[in-house]
């Protein structure tokens, strides 16, 4: 992705200056204020943990609007890039229907978004109490906390991989990386809004739409503020993933 933003850089066609497209990051806040509250799928557990996500956006509307900006591809999940015979490397990128205009940090955000997905569907329920360091001295509560911080650590390790790729072409400044843990929230929440949304007019693509919901739902509450790290902690895992 780090080769793709430096193609797109200074590439700025009218027609992707567009503002307020659903899947662009800084029309999440909006996207979530709108679709939430009338979703039946969702209880109202899940739309509070959503709307809090809108108000998030909303409080950093000033930094994102701060960022460099650039055009993006915006959508780069495992579905979008292709990879050669034999898997060892990509060769291409598809679907640019997302691509527009936005703070440059969403390209890697959203691609390790993605890789942190892919990396929880895969082992979904793997985590155990030992793996996590736990024992059984310990309570449930407690159990349950350092599994779902060693699961964390483990997605944000998948997702620091792909950042130390990006990092190694397009430097990012620290306002820039500070970014990371809110566009992370901000994707998935309008991924899984989005997904709900659209299933309710086309129920027969409801596998395709509902993809994200699975892992979504789970990794959204690890990644909420204050639920298993904060954003130092979010920063200092995928910096450390970053540099080693």
């Amino acid at each position: 992705m780090g080769r793709v933003t430096l193609a797109l850089e200074g590439w700025a066609p009218p027609a992707l200056q567009r503002a307020g497209h659903d899947w662009n990051p800084e029309s999440g806040a909006a996207v979530l204020r709108r679709l939430v509250p009338g979703l039946d799928a969702f209880d109202q557990e899940r739309k509070s943990l959503l709307l809090a996500v809108a108000s998030e956006l909303e409080a950093a509307a000033p930094r994102l609007r701060a960022a460099p900006r650039q055009v993006c591809h915006a959508d780069a999940n495992d579905d979008n890039v292709l990879l050669s015979p034999d898997g060892a490397s990509v060769v291409g990128l598809i679907d640019f229907g997302d691509m527009g205009s936005m703070p440059r940090v969403c390209e890697v955000a959203i691609a390790m978004l993605y890789t942190m997905l892919l990396a929880d569907n895969r082992s979904y329920g793997r985590t155990s109490t030992a793996a996590a360091g736990g024992t059984a001295e310990q309570g449930p509560e407690a159990q349950e906390e350092e599994a779902e911080e060693a699961t964390l650590r483990r997605l944000l390790g998948a997702a620091g991989q792909l950042l130390s790729g990006y990092l190694s072409l397009v430097p990012l400044s620290p306002p820039e990386l500070a970014l990371l843990p809110l566009l992370l929230r901000g994707r998935l929440a309008q991924s899984l809004a989005l997904g709900a949304a659209s299933v309710e007019v086309d129920p027969g693509n409801a596998g395709y739409l509902l993809a994200t919901q699975r892992p979504g739902w789970r990794l959204i509450r690890l990644l909420a503020p204050g639920r298993v790290a904060g954003e130092e902690q979010l920063l200092g895992w995928l910096r450390g993933a970053e540099g080693g």
